[in-house]
């Protein structure tokens, strides 16, 4: 190896280290990131659970103190034949002294109700003064959210002394305005704050940015949601979780801007390691000098030489074929068949192994070029070389054009019965090309004549011999009408 080749296998090895480095650089930003924003989540929804306990414990202490400032108004309500107004004056009271308030009612300890309610108290109130009033400790009665006429609320509940021997169970309900502002001022940016429902799949109750809770169009958290939650605190006494959601593309520009910054790093080691092999390789090739300009002269001239050896071998190999094949129809010549056929013959006479020959002839082909022209005949030609030349496929066989009309076939191995087998098949394959002969005095269509001469394995023939016996088994075909195959017989 040379020692550009060791110092270009060194900078691949160190930018390959380096990659693995950044990826995990790359992973521990994120995951630190990622820890980061769970501190966050964890301190917002702690700090917003314990204020959230603040102010239900203020409510509370509120609740108690309206009706202790109220009572006589209270009883009086219970007592007056007129309650409507009453109550309506004793609701701008509440609401002036806790502006989120929205109704009241009252009922005796046992939770029977003391007041004909056709307020937005409903039934989820009515079963909760029940729950509270098996439970005055309100352990039984969690917080929660839930639907009313106009809109959504939650119920602070007290157990009060009314008269001297009779306690009744005061329920006011709140809008959620003053939790929803909690959660938007407590929200780190990039999160989100939401109060689910406990134990439910995701069932959210109260958002920062919903201050009016809709709670007839019930939203859950999404799937996306639900994957980024980075946690989840319990208020204590209610049916709450404080679930802190972050921000998918606050999530998704970090990992971006951490993967970037990466990048950035690993393109200028890359370029730094690209720039360092390319001065040890222009160095290298400075020495080279003259001796590499004339070692690429070389292999030039070598590629130019090759490339024309292969190009003359090419047209002679062209040449060759021309010489052997017939000009018009593309299959063997004359030439190429007397060739071929003195050669079978000595190899038949040597093995004592029998041959054929089919000499083939076009019925009235003159009549049919008189007729339809020269060029159509030069057609016919080709279709029917074409055909006798597909028929005879082996290896030693060949079919050749023996001049004008005429077509000849060797066939080594082949018998005379063989033969004359195989010369009536390619008649019959030229009689179903069906080309129209308008001037034929046997049919409509061109037709041939086969003529076959074989040397048997005990006999010795000349080519001249082969040939005469072939034509003069064709002349009988002809004789005897044409379109028709005969074999020699002496």
């Amino acid at each position: 190896m040379t020692a550009f080749r060791k110092y270009a296998a060194s900078v691949v090895v160190m930018l390959l280290g380096i990659c693995i480095t950044l990826v995990y650089v790359v992973k521990a930003d994120i995951d630190e990131f990622r820890e980061e924003q769970i501190k966050i989540a964890v301190s917002a929804a702690r700090n917003t659970e314990a204020l959230l306990q603040l102010y239900v414990a203020d409510l509370r202490r509120s609740v108690d103190q309206f009706f202790i400032d109220n009572r006589q108004n209270f009883l009086n309500l219970l007592n007056s034949k007129t309650r409507q107004s009453a109550r309506a004056t004793l609701l701008q009271r509440l609401q002036r002294q806790l502006p989120d308030a929205i109704a009241f009612t009252l009922a005796d300890a046992a939770g029977q109700p003391l007041l004909d309610d056709e307020s937005i108290i409903g039934d989820t109130c009515r079963e909760n003064i029940r729950l509270f009033a098996s439970d005055p400790a309100g352990i039984a009665v969690q917080l929660r959210m839930h639907a009313d006429k106009i809109d959504g609320h939650f119920d602070i509940m007290s157990l009060l002394p009314i008269s001297v021997n009779k306690d009744a169970i005061l329920l006011v309900a709140f809008k959620a305005n003053r939790i929803a502002q909690y959660l938007n001022l407590l929200q780190s940016p990039g999160h989100s704050l939401f109060l689910t429902q406990a134990g439910s799949e995701g069932r959210i109750e109260i958002a920062a940015s919903t201050p009016h809770q809709q709670l007839r169009r019930k939203r859950e958290l999404t799937d996306a949601e639900t994957s980024r939650v980075m946690y989840s605190e319990h208020v204590d006494a209610t049916a709450w979780d404080v679930i802190d959601v972050i921000d998918f593309e606050m999530l998704h520009r970090e990992k971006k801007r951490i993967i970037r910054q990466a990048a950035l790093l690993f393109v200028a080691f890359l370029f730094g390691g690209i720039v360092a092999i390319a001065l040890i390789r222009c160095r290298r090739d400075m020495k080279r000098g003259v001796s590499t300009e004339l070692e690429s002269y070389r292999r030039q001239l070598e590629e130019q030489i090759r490339n024309r050896t292969v190009a003359l071998e090419a047209a002679n190999e062209r040449l060759q074929h021309l010489s052997l094949s017939d000009g018009l129809t593309g299959i063997a010549n004359r030439r190429h068949f007397d060739h071929v056929l003195a050669r079978e013959l000595r190899r038949a006479l040597r093995e004592s192994s029998p041959l054929s020959l089919l000499l083939i002839d076009i019925d009235y082909f003159k009549k049919y070029n008189d007729a339809v022209g020269h060029l159509a005949g030069d057609d016919a030609l080709k279709k029917i070389a074409h055909a006798i030349q597909n028929e005879f496929k082996r290896g030693a066989d060949l079919a050749a054009r023996y001049g004008g009309e005429e077509f000849v076939v060797i066939l080594p191995g082949a018998t005379g019965e063989e033969a004359l087998k195989q010369a009536e098949r390619v008649r019959q394959l030229v009689d179903r090309l069906n080309i129209k002969h308008p001037d034929s005095n046997i049919v409509d269509h061109v037709t041939i004549s086969v003529g076959v001469a074989s040397l048997g394995t005990d006999q010795y023939k000349t080519t001249d011999e082969l040939i005469d016996e072939a034509d003069t088994a064709l002349y009988r075909s002809k004789s005897e009408g044409r379109n028709r195959s005969n074999t020699f017989q002496a």
